[in-house]
């Protein structure tokens, strides 16, 4: 069996969020679920101490961003709906979580981190005690992460998976994600996938990003295989989009 002192270096260790919970499990003797009430004093000392339990830690800063959402989101809910043990507001956790997230960003420096700062508003319950706060951090985010990606297809899956979700749309950022889509694009591929993606979505319906996509899509055709073009036809026929539909 592990000592203690083993169990605690490898939470110290681990490198992502699925090794940093087992071996937290493991050092708490959790069976099971992990409480957030259990884990926020060791969220707070990650942040702010960049330390756990007074020593460094492998764990990277998106992870870490995300295990702060995730837990601080559960207890925002419990607190709104009064669970027994819950023994501070809705708004007192939001602002806590809020701080920490602003801690956090001081040290981010990639995409990802970016995304998982932004994400905090994705959820039923956001940081910050005002919600107008967390859409504005959100937004600030989002807009760094758009300006480090160099993907098209992340750019594309960042306005369907982030952008134009059921607790944040931003339009205005989804037409910045597209222009840089469409800056980054140059194969057939990359063309076809701003106008629809994996999952068959128009991210951009009605706007000039999918318009200038379909067109050079269909431009670069002869780059497309069989099952690319008819899938992309099959598309453009699901957006009635019979003028481009005609020059295939």
């Amino acid at each position: 069996m592990s000592s203690k002192a083993e169990l605690v270096h490898k939470v110290r260790a681990a490198e992502n969020t699925y090794e940093f919970e087992n071996a937290f499990r493991a050092a708490l003797e959790i069976d099971g679920q992990i409480d957030a009430l259990v884990i926020e004093p060791y969220l707070s000392e990650m942040v702010y101490e960049e330390e756990f339990l007074g020593s460094s830690f492998e764990l990277e800063l998106s992870n870490l961003i995300g295990l702060v959402n995730r837990y601080f989101g559960n207890l925002c809910y419990r607190a709104y709906y009064k669970e027994e043990g819950i023994t501070k507001t809705t708004a007192e956790y939001a602002t806590t979580w809020g701080k920490l997230l602003e801690a956090l960003a001081e040290r981010a420096e990639t995409a990802v981190d970016y995304i998982e700062l932004a994400s905090c508003v994705q959820m039923q319950f956001a940081a910050f005690k005002d919600r107008g706060n967390a859409e504005s951090f959100a937004s600030t985010h989002y807009e760094n992460a758009i300006r480090l990606m160099t993907d098209v297809n992340e750019l594309v899956d960042l306005v369907g998976g982030h952008l134009q979700e059921e607790y944040f749309q931003d339009e205005y950022l989804a037409n910045e994600a597209g222009e840089a889509a469409l800056g980054l694009a140059k194969t057939f591929q990359d063309y076809a996938y701003i106008c629809f993606d994996d999952n068959e979505r128009c991210n951009f319906r009605n706007t000039d990003v999918y318009e200038q996509a379909a067109d050079k899509a269909i431009e670069l055709k002869t780059q497309a295989t069989e099952d690319e073009l008819r899938y992309f036809k099959e598309a453009l026929e699901e957006e009635e989009d019979e003028e481009r539909l005609a020059k295939l």
